[in-house]
Protein backbone atom coordinates (compact mmCIF):
# COMPACT_ATOMS: atom_id res chain seq x y z
CA UNK A 1 0.00 0.00 0.00
CA UNK A 2 1.46 3.38 -0.98
CA UNK A 3 2.32 5.77 1.81
CA UNK A 4 0.09 8.80 2.46
CA UNK A 5 1.56 12.10 3.61
CA UNK A 6 0.06 13.55 6.79
CA UNK A 7 -1.03 17.16 6.67
CA UNK A 8 -2.46 19.01 9.65
CA UNK A 9 -3.34 22.55 8.62
CA UNK A 10 -5.78 24.14 6.20
CA UNK A 11 -4.03 25.16 3.03
CA UNK A 12 -4.35 26.71 -0.41
CA UNK A 13 -3.38 24.13 -3.02
CA UNK A 14 -2.71 24.72 -6.71
CA UNK A 15 -3.31 21.99 -9.28
CA UNK A 16 -0.45 22.19 -11.82
CA UNK A 17 -1.32 19.03 -13.77
CA UNK A 18 -1.27 20.92 -17.09
CA UNK A 19 2.46 21.54 -16.79
CA UNK A 20 3.58 18.03 -15.86
CA UNK A 21 3.79 16.86 -19.47
CA UNK A 22 3.73 20.24 -21.23
CA UNK A 23 6.73 20.77 -23.46
CA UNK A 24 7.84 23.88 -25.31
CA UNK A 25 6.84 27.47 -24.69
CA UNK A 26 3.95 28.54 -22.53
CA UNK A 27 0.80 29.92 -24.15
CA UNK A 28 -2.82 30.39 -23.22
CA UNK A 29 -3.97 28.19 -20.36
CA UNK A 30 -0.49 26.90 -19.59
CA UNK A 31 0.79 30.44 -19.22
CA UNK A 32 -2.04 31.22 -16.78
CA UNK A 33 -1.25 28.14 -14.67
CA UNK A 34 2.44 29.00 -14.54
CA UNK A 35 2.01 32.70 -13.76
CA UNK A 36 -0.42 31.97 -10.92
CA UNK A 37 1.66 29.11 -9.54
CA UNK A 38 4.85 31.18 -9.43
CA UNK A 39 3.09 33.81 -7.36
CA UNK A 40 1.15 31.46 -5.08
CA UNK A 41 4.41 29.64 -4.34
CA UNK A 42 5.70 32.80 -2.65
CA UNK A 43 2.70 32.76 -0.29
CA UNK A 44 3.39 29.24 0.93
CA UNK A 45 0.75 27.49 -1.19
CA UNK A 46 1.15 23.78 -1.84
CA UNK A 47 1.08 22.07 -5.23
CA UNK A 48 -0.38 18.85 -6.55
CA UNK A 49 -0.98 17.20 -9.88
CA UNK A 50 -3.37 14.53 -11.10
CA UNK A 51 -2.57 11.18 -12.71
CA UNK A 52 -5.40 9.69 -14.76
CA UNK A 53 -3.75 6.27 -14.73
CA UNK A 54 -3.61 6.25 -10.93
CA UNK A 55 -6.81 8.30 -10.52
CA UNK A 56 -5.17 10.21 -7.72
CA UNK A 57 -3.40 13.47 -6.89
CA UNK A 58 0.31 13.56 -6.06
CA UNK A 59 2.30 16.20 -4.15
CA UNK A 60 4.84 18.46 -5.82
CA UNK A 61 7.57 19.87 -3.58
CA UNK A 62 8.54 22.88 -5.70
CA UNK A 63 6.82 24.51 -8.61
CA UNK A 64 9.96 26.39 -9.58
CA UNK A 65 11.78 23.07 -9.53
CA UNK A 66 9.13 21.58 -11.81
CA UNK A 67 9.68 24.25 -14.41
CA UNK A 68 13.42 23.63 -14.40
CA UNK A 69 13.16 19.89 -14.97
CA UNK A 70 12.79 17.86 -18.14
CA UNK A 71 12.68 14.26 -16.87
CA UNK A 72 10.17 11.81 -18.21
CA UNK A 73 7.39 10.83 -15.84
CA UNK A 74 7.33 7.27 -14.54
CA UNK A 75 3.79 6.22 -13.70
CA UNK A 76 3.54 4.16 -10.49
CA UNK A 77 2.40 0.57 -10.84
CA UNK A 78 0.49 0.65 -7.56
CA UNK A 79 -3.29 0.72 -7.41
CA UNK A 80 -5.06 4.01 -7.07
CA UNK A 81 -5.61 5.58 -3.69
CA UNK A 82 -8.22 3.69 -1.77
CA UNK A 83 -9.69 6.95 -0.48
CA UNK A 84 -11.06 7.67 -3.96
CA UNK A 85 -13.27 4.57 -3.72
CA UNK A 86 -14.97 5.29 -0.43
CA UNK A 87 -18.55 6.43 -0.06
CA UNK A 88 -19.69 10.02 -0.42
CA UNK A 89 -23.01 11.90 -0.49
CA UNK A 90 -25.22 10.72 -3.34
CA UNK A 91 -25.84 14.18 -4.75
CA UNK A 92 -22.12 14.62 -5.58
CA UNK A 93 -21.10 11.01 -6.16
CA UNK A 94 -23.89 10.24 -8.60
CA UNK A 95 -23.46 13.45 -10.57
CA UNK A 96 -19.77 13.07 -11.30
CA UNK A 97 -20.00 9.29 -11.80
CA UNK A 98 -22.91 9.46 -14.22
CA UNK A 99 -21.73 12.49 -16.14
CA UNK A 100 -18.10 11.77 -16.71
CA UNK A 101 -16.63 8.30 -17.18
CA UNK A 102 -19.00 6.19 -19.36
CA UNK A 103 -19.61 8.62 -22.21
CA UNK A 104 -16.10 9.96 -22.21
CA UNK A 105 -14.56 6.51 -22.23
CA UNK A 106 -16.65 5.67 -25.30
CA UNK A 107 -15.43 8.92 -26.85
CA UNK A 108 -11.88 7.94 -26.05
CA UNK A 109 -12.29 4.61 -27.80
CA UNK A 110 -14.07 6.15 -30.77
CA UNK A 111 -11.55 8.98 -31.21
CA UNK A 112 -8.38 7.30 -30.05
CA UNK A 113 -6.31 8.90 -32.75
CA UNK A 114 -7.21 12.33 -31.39
CA UNK A 115 -7.03 11.77 -27.66
CA UNK A 116 -4.32 9.26 -26.98
CA UNK A 117 -1.24 9.39 -29.21
CA UNK A 118 2.21 9.52 -27.68
CA UNK A 119 2.55 11.34 -24.39
CA UNK A 120 5.33 13.91 -24.40
CA UNK A 121 8.06 13.55 -21.79
CA UNK A 122 7.06 14.89 -18.39
CA UNK A 123 9.07 16.96 -15.97
CA UNK A 124 8.63 15.01 -12.74
CA UNK A 125 8.69 11.44 -11.58
CA UNK A 126 5.60 10.24 -9.75
CA UNK A 127 6.25 9.08 -6.22
CA UNK A 128 4.31 6.47 -4.24
CA UNK A 129 3.02 9.16 -1.87
CA UNK A 130 -0.47 10.42 -2.64
CA UNK A 131 -1.48 13.97 -1.79
CA UNK A 132 -3.50 14.04 1.40
CA UNK A 133 -6.18 16.73 1.50
CA UNK A 134 -7.31 18.16 4.84
CA UNK A 135 -10.76 19.33 5.79
CA UNK A 136 -11.67 22.71 4.29
CA UNK A 137 -8.57 22.93 2.10
CA UNK A 138 -8.95 25.18 -0.94
CA UNK A 139 -7.95 23.69 -4.28
CA UNK A 140 -7.46 26.17 -7.13
CA UNK A 141 -7.64 24.82 -10.67
CA UNK A 142 -6.37 27.22 -13.30
CA UNK A 143 -5.94 24.49 -15.87
CA UNK A 144 -8.07 22.41 -18.25
CA UNK A 145 -8.78 18.75 -17.56
CA UNK A 146 -11.69 17.66 -19.74
CA UNK A 147 -9.33 15.19 -21.45
CA UNK A 148 -9.06 13.23 -18.17
CA UNK A 149 -12.16 10.97 -17.96
CA UNK A 150 -12.12 10.41 -14.17
CA UNK A 151 -10.88 13.81 -13.00
CA UNK A 152 -14.25 15.15 -11.86
CA UNK A 153 -15.22 11.84 -10.27
CA UNK A 154 -12.08 11.81 -8.13
CA UNK A 155 -12.48 15.50 -7.34
CA UNK A 156 -16.11 15.04 -6.32
CA UNK A 157 -15.15 12.24 -3.93
CA UNK A 158 -12.40 14.33 -2.37
CA UNK A 159 -14.80 17.24 -1.93
CA UNK A 160 -17.34 15.05 -0.18
CA UNK A 161 -14.79 13.43 2.13
CA UNK A 162 -12.78 16.50 3.08
CA UNK A 163 -15.22 19.41 2.56
CA UNK A 164 -12.75 20.52 -0.09
CA UNK A 165 -13.35 24.02 -1.38
CA UNK A 166 -12.83 24.21 -5.14
CA UNK A 167 -12.08 27.20 -7.34
CA UNK A 168 -12.04 26.45 -11.06
CA UNK A 169 -11.31 28.62 -14.11
CA UNK A 170 -13.54 28.59 -17.19
CA UNK A 171 -11.76 30.22 -20.10
CA UNK A 172 -14.42 29.90 -22.75
CA UNK A 173 -17.36 27.80 -23.95
CA UNK A 174 -15.98 27.26 -27.46
CA UNK A 175 -17.04 23.60 -27.88
CA UNK A 176 -20.58 24.64 -26.91
CA UNK A 177 -21.06 27.91 -28.79
CA UNK A 178 -18.61 27.47 -31.70
CA UNK A 179 -18.82 23.78 -32.54
CA UNK A 180 -17.80 24.27 -36.17
CA UNK A 181 -14.26 25.15 -35.17
CA UNK A 182 -13.31 22.39 -32.72
CA UNK A 183 -12.86 18.65 -33.13
CA UNK A 184 -16.01 16.56 -32.72
CA UNK A 185 -14.79 14.78 -29.61
CA UNK A 186 -14.88 18.13 -27.78
CA UNK A 187 -18.61 18.33 -28.51
CA UNK A 188 -18.99 15.35 -26.18
CA UNK A 189 -16.43 15.59 -23.44
CA UNK A 190 -16.22 19.36 -22.89
CA UNK A 191 -19.86 20.15 -21.94
CA UNK A 192 -19.97 17.07 -19.69
CA UNK A 193 -16.84 18.22 -17.93
CA UNK A 194 -18.12 21.78 -17.47
CA UNK A 195 -21.43 20.45 -16.14
CA UNK A 196 -19.69 18.17 -13.65
CA UNK A 197 -17.17 20.78 -12.51
CA UNK A 198 -19.92 23.39 -12.13
CA UNK A 199 -21.82 21.15 -9.72
CA UNK A 200 -18.84 20.59 -7.42
CA UNK A 201 -17.07 23.98 -7.56
CA UNK A 202 -17.60 26.69 -4.97
CA UNK A 203 -16.37 29.46 -7.22
CA UNK A 204 -15.85 29.76 -10.96
CA UNK A 205 -13.38 32.24 -12.38
CA UNK A 206 -14.23 33.43 -15.89
CA UNK A 207 -11.80 35.53 -17.91
CA UNK A 208 -14.17 37.98 -19.61
CA UNK A 209 -17.70 39.34 -19.50
CA UNK A 210 -18.34 37.48 -22.76
CA UNK A 211 -17.36 34.15 -21.20
CA UNK A 212 -19.44 34.97 -18.13
CA UNK A 213 -22.48 35.53 -20.34
CA UNK A 214 -21.91 32.27 -22.23
CA UNK A 215 -21.32 30.36 -18.99
CA UNK A 216 -24.49 31.64 -17.32
CA UNK A 217 -26.45 30.66 -20.42
CA UNK A 218 -24.91 27.18 -20.25
CA UNK A 219 -25.95 26.82 -16.60
CA UNK A 220 -29.51 27.88 -17.30
CA UNK A 221 -29.80 25.64 -20.36
CA UNK A 222 -28.65 22.62 -18.38
CA UNK A 223 -30.60 23.51 -15.22
CA UNK A 224 -27.47 23.76 -13.07
CA UNK A 225 -27.47 25.81 -9.88
CA UNK A 226 -24.95 28.59 -10.32
CA UNK A 227 -21.77 28.61 -8.24
CA UNK A 228 -20.24 31.96 -7.41
CA UNK A 229 -18.91 33.51 -10.65
CA UNK A 230 -16.16 36.14 -10.77
CA UNK A 231 -14.38 37.73 -13.73
CA UNK A 232 -10.60 37.37 -13.51
CA UNK A 233 -8.71 39.39 -16.12
CA UNK A 234 -5.53 37.79 -17.47
CA UNK A 235 -2.16 39.50 -17.26
CA UNK A 236 -0.46 40.84 -20.37
CA UNK A 237 3.19 41.04 -19.38
CA UNK A 238 5.96 38.50 -19.84
CA UNK A 239 7.64 37.92 -16.50
CA UNK A 240 11.34 38.89 -16.46
CA UNK A 241 11.58 38.79 -20.22
CA UNK A 242 14.41 40.38 -22.21
CA UNK A 243 13.64 40.70 -25.91
CA UNK A 244 15.62 38.58 -28.36
CA UNK A 245 15.35 38.79 -32.14
CA UNK A 246 14.43 35.52 -33.89
CA UNK A 247 16.76 34.46 -36.70
CA UNK A 248 14.33 35.29 -39.51
CA UNK A 249 15.42 37.50 -42.41
CA UNK A 250 11.89 38.82 -43.03
CA UNK A 251 12.14 40.73 -39.74
CA UNK A 252 14.54 43.19 -41.33
CA UNK A 253 11.57 44.75 -43.17
CA UNK A 254 8.30 46.14 -41.75
CA UNK A 255 5.95 43.32 -40.82
CA UNK A 256 2.58 42.52 -39.28
CA UNK A 257 2.23 39.94 -36.51
CA UNK A 258 -0.32 37.30 -35.58
CA UNK A 259 0.29 35.28 -32.41
CA UNK A 260 -1.60 32.09 -31.63
CA UNK A 261 -1.81 28.40 -32.38
CA UNK A 262 -2.29 27.62 -36.06
CA UNK A 263 -5.70 25.98 -35.77
CA UNK A 264 -9.01 26.35 -37.55
CA UNK A 265 -10.61 28.56 -34.88
CA UNK A 266 -7.91 31.20 -35.21
CA UNK A 267 -9.14 31.73 -38.77
CA UNK A 268 -5.92 31.88 -40.75
CA UNK A 269 -8.12 31.17 -43.75
CA UNK A 270 -9.40 34.76 -43.55
CA UNK A 271 -5.86 36.13 -43.64
CA UNK A 272 -5.02 33.94 -46.60
CA UNK A 273 -8.12 35.25 -48.38
CA UNK A 274 -7.31 38.83 -47.43
CA UNK A 275 -3.80 38.63 -48.84
CA UNK A 276 -5.19 37.00 -52.00
CA UNK A 277 -7.73 39.82 -52.26
CA UNK A 278 -4.95 42.39 -51.91
CA UNK A 279 -2.90 40.63 -54.60
CA UNK A 280 -5.95 40.64 -56.86
CA UNK A 281 -6.30 44.42 -56.44
CA UNK A 282 -2.60 45.15 -56.82
CA UNK A 283 -2.25 46.19 -53.17
CA UNK A 284 1.15 45.51 -51.60
CA UNK A 285 0.91 44.36 -47.97
CA UNK A 286 3.81 43.79 -45.56
CA UNK A 287 4.82 40.27 -44.61
CA UNK A 288 2.73 38.60 -41.94
CA UNK A 289 4.70 36.84 -39.21
CA UNK A 290 2.59 34.02 -37.74
CA UNK A 291 3.95 32.90 -34.36
CA UNK A 292 2.34 29.75 -33.02
CA UNK A 293 2.44 25.99 -32.85
CA UNK A 294 0.51 23.95 -35.39
CA UNK A 295 -2.80 22.77 -33.95
CA UNK A 296 -5.73 20.75 -35.13
CA UNK A 297 -7.86 21.09 -38.26
CA UNK A 298 -5.34 23.44 -39.89
CA UNK A 299 -3.64 21.20 -42.46
CA UNK A 300 -5.48 22.44 -45.55
CA UNK A 301 -5.06 26.15 -44.93
CA UNK A 302 -1.45 25.71 -43.87
CA UNK A 303 -0.78 23.94 -47.16
CA UNK A 304 -2.41 26.75 -49.13
CA UNK A 305 -0.55 29.50 -47.31
CA UNK A 306 2.81 27.81 -47.79
CA UNK A 307 2.33 26.71 -51.41
CA UNK A 308 0.37 29.48 -53.16
CA UNK A 309 2.98 31.11 -55.39
CA UNK A 310 1.14 34.45 -55.39
CA UNK A 311 1.25 35.05 -51.62
CA UNK A 312 3.30 32.32 -49.92
CA UNK A 313 6.30 34.62 -49.51
CA UNK A 314 4.09 36.93 -47.44
CA UNK A 315 3.47 34.34 -44.71
CA UNK A 316 6.37 33.60 -42.36
CA UNK A 317 5.63 30.91 -39.77
CA UNK A 318 7.59 30.75 -36.51
CA UNK A 319 6.38 27.67 -34.64
CA UNK A 320 8.69 27.71 -31.64
CA UNK A 321 9.09 31.32 -30.53
CA UNK A 322 9.93 31.64 -26.85
CA UNK A 323 8.91 34.53 -24.58
CA UNK A 324 12.03 36.54 -25.38
CA UNK A 325 11.39 36.22 -29.10
CA UNK A 326 7.69 37.00 -28.75
CA UNK A 327 8.61 40.14 -26.82
CA UNK A 328 10.86 41.22 -29.69
CA UNK A 329 8.18 40.45 -32.28
CA UNK A 330 5.62 42.54 -30.40
CA UNK A 331 8.05 45.42 -29.88
CA UNK A 332 9.07 45.70 -33.54
CA UNK A 333 5.91 44.90 -35.52
CA UNK A 334 3.89 47.64 -37.19
CA UNK A 335 0.77 46.25 -35.53
CA UNK A 336 -0.85 42.89 -34.90
CA UNK A 337 -3.65 41.01 -36.62
CA UNK A 338 -6.05 38.68 -34.82
CA UNK A 339 -8.71 36.99 -36.93
CA UNK A 340 -10.15 34.43 -34.49
CA UNK A 341 -13.78 33.37 -34.75
CA UNK A 342 -14.23 33.16 -31.00
CA UNK A 343 -12.14 33.80 -27.89
CA UNK A 344 -12.53 33.57 -24.16
CA UNK A 345 -10.34 36.66 -23.89
CA UNK A 346 -7.85 37.19 -26.73
CA UNK A 347 -4.51 37.23 -24.92
CA UNK A 348 -2.43 38.11 -28.04
CA UNK A 349 -4.45 41.32 -28.43
CA UNK A 350 -3.76 42.15 -24.78
CA UNK A 351 -0.06 41.32 -25.05
CA UNK A 352 0.26 43.55 -28.10
CA UNK A 353 -1.43 46.37 -26.18
CA UNK A 354 1.06 45.88 -23.35
CA UNK A 355 3.80 46.68 -25.87
CA UNK A 356 1.86 49.70 -27.12
CA UNK A 357 0.73 48.09 -30.36
CA UNK A 358 -2.75 48.28 -31.84
CA UNK A 359 -4.50 45.43 -33.62
CA UNK A 360 -6.69 44.69 -36.62
CA UNK A 361 -9.02 42.28 -34.85
CA UNK A 362 -12.21 40.26 -35.17
CA UNK A 363 -15.28 41.94 -33.72
CA UNK A 364 -16.58 38.78 -32.03
CA UNK A 365 -16.96 37.34 -28.52
CA UNK A 366 -14.62 38.87 -25.94
CA UNK A 367 -12.08 40.42 -28.30
CA UNK A 368 -13.49 43.99 -28.24
CA UNK A 369 -13.28 43.89 -24.42
CA UNK A 370 -9.50 43.65 -24.61
CA UNK A 371 -8.47 46.76 -26.53
CA UNK A 372 -11.72 48.75 -26.61
CA UNK A 373 -11.42 51.70 -28.96
CA UNK A 374 -7.72 51.06 -29.41
CA UNK A 375 -8.18 48.55 -32.24
CA UNK A 376 -9.79 48.38 -35.69
CA UNK A 377 -12.40 45.63 -35.94
CA UNK A 378 -13.81 43.56 -38.77
CA UNK A 379 -16.08 40.58 -39.28
CA UNK A 380 -14.12 37.29 -39.16
CA UNK A 381 -16.09 36.28 -42.28
CA UNK A 382 -15.18 39.27 -44.46
CA UNK A 383 -11.88 39.51 -46.33
CA UNK A 384 -12.88 42.96 -47.57
CA UNK A 385 -13.42 44.28 -44.03
CA UNK A 386 -10.16 42.72 -42.90
CA UNK A 387 -8.30 44.35 -45.78
CA UNK A 388 -9.81 47.74 -44.94
CA UNK A 389 -8.76 47.36 -41.28
CA UNK A 390 -5.19 46.46 -42.26
CA UNK A 391 -4.92 49.33 -44.73
CA UNK A 392 -6.28 51.73 -42.11
CA UNK A 393 -3.51 50.79 -39.71
CA UNK A 394 -0.87 50.93 -42.43
CA UNK A 395 -1.60 54.66 -42.57
CA UNK A 396 0.93 56.14 -40.12
CA UNK A 397 -1.37 58.89 -38.89
CA UNK A 398 -4.31 56.58 -38.29
CA UNK A 399 -2.12 54.00 -36.58
CA UNK A 400 -0.63 56.64 -34.28
CA UNK A 401 -4.14 57.61 -33.18
CA UNK A 402 -5.01 54.07 -32.15
CA UNK A 403 -1.62 53.63 -30.48
CA UNK A 404 -2.28 56.72 -28.38
CA UNK A 405 -5.50 55.13 -27.11
CA UNK A 406 -3.63 51.91 -26.35
CA UNK A 407 -0.86 53.70 -24.46
CA UNK A 408 -3.40 55.55 -22.32
CA UNK A 409 -5.04 52.25 -21.41
CA UNK A 410 -4.24 50.80 -17.99
CA UNK A 411 -2.35 47.54 -18.63
CA UNK A 412 -3.22 44.33 -16.82
CA UNK A 413 -0.34 42.47 -15.19
CA UNK A 414 -0.02 38.92 -13.85
CA UNK A 415 0.69 40.42 -10.43
CA UNK A 416 -2.70 42.12 -10.61
CA UNK A 417 -4.37 38.88 -11.76
CA UNK A 418 -2.86 37.05 -8.80
CA UNK A 419 -3.94 39.72 -6.31
CA UNK A 420 -7.44 39.73 -7.80
CA UNK A 421 -7.70 35.94 -7.51
CA UNK A 422 -6.72 36.12 -3.83
CA UNK A 423 -9.13 39.00 -3.15
CA UNK A 424 -11.97 37.00 -4.73
CA UNK A 425 -11.20 34.04 -2.49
Amino acid sequence: MPRVTKQTTTRTIIDVSDLITWQGNLSGIQRMVAEMAYRYEKTGALFCYYSEESRAFFPLDSFTGLMNKRERVVEPTTQRNSTTKSSSPANIRSIVHQLTPPILIRALKKSKHILVGNKPPARVELTDIYFRFNKNDTLLIFGAHWDKPHYTEVLGTLKAEHSLRIGHTVYDLIPVVDRAHVAEVEHIRFPLYIEAISRISDIIYVISESTKKDYIHFLKTNNIASPKIKVLILGEDFTSTQASKPAVSALDSPYLLMVGTVEVRKNHALLYGTYKRAYEQGIELPSLIIAGRQGWLSGDIYFQMTHDSQVRDKFIFIHDANDQQLAWLYEHCLFTVFSSYYEGWGLPVAEAAYYGKTCAASNTSSIPEVAGNGAVYYSPYSTDECLVAIRTLLNNKDRAGYEKIIKNRHPATWDATFIQSKDIL
